[in-house]
């Protein structure tokens, strides 16, 4: 019997130990920036700069197949300011939808050169979408960043999900004026 309550004993330690060092490898790993979500204070959230980083866990291979410019939008290129003046620029603006579906960019920017291209105009379709964003967050955004980087038109995909998140889950970052009118801050 004494044998049997040394060895559960043992077991219990043994495997309270292994969670507790479980938990410190994995915290250290959240420690390292690999996550392309950041907080920001005008639009609560925007996508890391220049992801991915130089460190990203083994198994993170998500984070391998995604990347961002200096601006935090999915771009492999620099965007060039000011505007080239063959350059016709388009931005896609959504929220995960847009920001996962780099190849819907991509193909409509080949398809816009294709057809309409020519050796005064060049189409550059820019892919604004940013995971869990919503029309409030997305004008605060073209109010603080995308219209300082001189679009020329703007696609907006919008999403059912929409509805609820200005409704309820970031009607806090709204302000309105005393007629009830929206305020982009």
């Amino acid at each position: 019997m004494l044998i049997l309550k040394k060895t559960v004993v043992l077991v219990v330690v043994y495997f309270i130990s292994f969670i507790f060092i479980r938990e410190i490898v994995i915290s250290r790993q959240e420690w390292v920036q690999n996550r392309i979500h950041v907080p920001h204070n005008q639009y609560n959230h925007t996508l890391l700069p220049n992801f991915p980083p130089k460190v990203i866990h083994e198994g993170d291979h998500w984070a391998r197949t995604i990347k961002t410019n200096s601006m935090g939008l999915r771009e492999d290129d620099e965007i060039i300011l000011p505007k080239p003046e063959k350059e016709f620029r388009i931005f896609v603006v959504g929220d995960s939808f847009t920001f996962g579906n780099q190849q819907l960019i991509a193909h409509l920017e080949t398809r816009l050169n294709e057809v309409f291209g020519n050796d005064q105009i060049i189409f550059n379709v820019i892919n604004c979408g940013v995971g869990s964003y919503s029309p409030i967050i997305h004008l605060a955004r073209l109010k603080h960043q995308l219209l300082e980087l001189d679009p020329d038109s703007i696609i907006y995909f919008p999403d059912l999900s929409d509805v609820y998140d200005d409704t309820h889950r970031y009607l806090w970052l709204a302000e309105f004026d005393e007629k009830g009118k929206k305020i982009i801050e």
